[in-house]
């Protein structure tokens, strides 16, 4: 019995059990993984080019919420509910390299606009 999902848009097989649906996932989630990684062993330019790409998304995201936060009568119903998508280790990496330590007594010597 294979059932369409919306929430995933893909399909489900319901004769399997959970758990090897799950290890399933999990082993596809790692050969992607280990793809991921020698492509990027062999172009380590594109892994920057991914970086700059999420950090760009990720500014154009900031942009359009301060845009939506000034008029509240922009903002859409339910858009203030959390995303249910786990962050990608790309946006993780943007992540650390955009947060401010305050604890870091050097920080304020940065090179980089913060």
């Amino acid at each position: 019995a294979v059932v369409s999902t919306q929430s995933t848009g893909g399909t489900v097989d319901r004769s399997k059990p959970l758990m090897e649906l799950h290890r399933e996932k999990m082993v596809e989630e790692r050969k992607r993984k280990k793809k991921d990684e020698k492509k990027d062993r062999e172009n380590p330019l594109a892994r920057e080019e991914r970086l700059k790409q999420v950090l760009a998304d990720i500014d154009a995201k900031s942009a359009r919420e301060k845009e939506e936060s000034l008029d509240e009568r922009k903002r859409s119903y339910n858009s203030l509910a959390a995303d249910s998508s786990m962050p990608t280790e790309e946006e993780m990496e943007a992540y650390k390299l955009r947060k401010h330590m305050r604890a870091d007594p050097m920080s304020s010597f940065s090179s980089s606009d913060k």
